[in-house]
């Protein structure tokens, strides 16, 4: 294949004229120079090299995608999560309509998101699920736009912390989620509800849909009851059904749901709805196909708006929450 100097050899020019060329800065450049370089350009199939022309200092087309956890343990776990590989297909859907390049990164510290940007000149970060406690530090150390998913942030917060940086913040609605799944619930005569998330940190998505559970319970009266995700919770939703002390479950996501579900079927001769009614978070392909009652967020919107503010919006700051709807379905008992 051949390189933009063998391209400006053949043309007897330089390679600063070539640059000018394949980028329509013709300006100052002869229209026979330019015909001659197009035909050379045509004749020879040249493609540009995307990450010469980014290291180059040429206007970027690069947009990094970070996911961040705190072990390389987690990283597969990550990726292979129905929710993260959907947010990724979406992200990519969206960054190739703004004719821009995705580059996918995990990453378990500060140091590699820095270290990612001196090595790439990037048009912009999308970074999912930061935690708070770091975000003081990103933000110091990058100096492009940025885009965050599930990461928690005020605007107060974003105006102390990015003063001068072009930041977006494309949040879901958690609370108000597991607000309508026990709405749905007590709707359909639950008495003794239950919630089942797979960690509960201080400002995670699991924590707001957990605050929102609570919220609701304690408008309606009932008690709260509470249970890490696991084989052992599994076994004790199971034992509660059984023996009537629980009859209505909330999840933090529909693979947990799923899970829950098939150690039921396997170990126990209770029915759902009519025993247990479960209610899934995500709206993931695998719950229309397993009828499961879920709430749903728009994965395709929140992509494309992050992409959007990175490569076609001028707001300095902005923080948006996307509303969620309740889809309902066949494991959770009717009103």
């Amino acid at each position: 294949m051949v390189t933009l100097k063998e391209l400006a050899q053949l043309a007897g020019v330089s390679t600063m004229t070539v640059s000018n060329v394949l980028n329509q800065r013709t300006d100052k450049v002869s229209p026979a120079t330019r015909e001659k370089i197009e035909a050379l350009v045509t004749q020879l199939h040249y493609v540009p090299n995307q990450n010469a022309r980014s290291l180059a200092g040429a206007d970027s087309l690069l947009i990094a995608v970070i996911d961040y956890t705190e072990t390389v343990e987690d990283t597969q776990l990550v990726f292979s999560a129905p929710f993260m590989a959907a947010l990724i297909s979406e992200l990519e859907s969206a960054v190739r309509a703004a004719h821009h390049f995705m580059l996918v990164r995990h990453v378990n510290s500060v140091e590699e998101i820095a270290l990612l940007q001196q090595n790439w000149q990037l048009a912009g970060l999308v970074i999912v699920g930061m935690a708070p406690a770091y975000l003081a530090k990103v933000l110091a150390s990058v100096h492009v736009p940025v885009a965050f998913i599930d990461t928690p942030i005020t605007a107060i917060e974003l105006k102390t912390l990015a003063p001068k940086q072009r930041v977006g913040v494309f949040a879901l609605d958690d609370a108000g989620g597991a607000k309508a799944a026990v709405a749905e619930l007590l709707a359909g005569g639950a008495k003794h509800l239950g919630f089942l998330g797979y960690s509960f940190t201080a400002t995670g998505v699991e924590s707001r849909r957990l605050a929102g559970y609570r919220e609701a319970l304690q408008a309606s009266g009932e008690p709260v009851y509470v249970l890490p995700a696991g084989e052992a919770a599994f076994a004790t939703v199971a034992w509660r059904a059984e023996h009537h002390q629980l009859d209505a479950v909330v999840t933090t996501a529909d693979t947990l749901a799923a899970q829950l579900m098939a150690y039921l079927h396997a170990h126990t001769r209770l029915k759902i709805p009519q025993d247990l009614s479960i209610v899934g978070f995500d709206d993931q392909p695998f719950a229309a196909w397993m009828e499961m009652t879920t709430v749903a967020q728009d994965t395709a919107a929140r992509a494309l708006a992050a992409v959007d503010f990175l490569t076609v919006s001028k707001t300095p700051l902005l923080l948006t929450t996307q509303p969620v709807k309740l889809i309902r379905r066949g494991t959770t008992r009717q009103p």
